[in-house]
């Protein structure tokens, strides 16, 4: 996993949930940016493998999260087409100190988000 180097307290701290029908090998939280790319790694956060059902470790992410709004990911060394959605409450950015899940499903062959979850802080 590879995420930015923040207190929990200074970050959004996010998971994700992968209700899709296969394990992920990987997933990158970006800014509409390939992570196969060679633009600097600071603007995805990278997490490792989470499997069919599973959640991922959180992350800590920086709060500019106007910004966070793909997720890619590899499934049995296949990528699929970038994610596209909201991460944000209404029209807020979600408040930094907390913590949240971004729940990833499947419809047909297309990967997408469903929902984003205010969790309690882990403890």
């Amino acid at each position: 996993d590879k995420a930015a180097d923040l207190d929990p307290a200074d970050a959004v701290n996010i998971r994700v949930h992968n209700g899709m029908d296969a394990d992920i090998d990987r997933l990158w939280l970006g800014r509409g940016i390939d992570p196969a790319s060679a633009e600097d790694p600071a603007f995805h956060t990278r997490y490792d493998g989470i499997a069919q059902g599973a959640d991922s470790r959180y992350l800590t992410v920086k709060p500019d999260l106007a910004n966070y709004d793909s997720l890619n990911l590899t499934i049995d060394g296949q990528s699929f087409t970038a994610v596209r959605f909201d991460l944000q409450l209404g029209l807020e950015p979600l408040p930094v100190g907390g913590y949240y899940t971004i729940v990833l499903d499947q419809e047909g062959d297309q990967a997408v988000v469903t929902g984003i979850t205010t969790d309690p802080a882990p403890g």
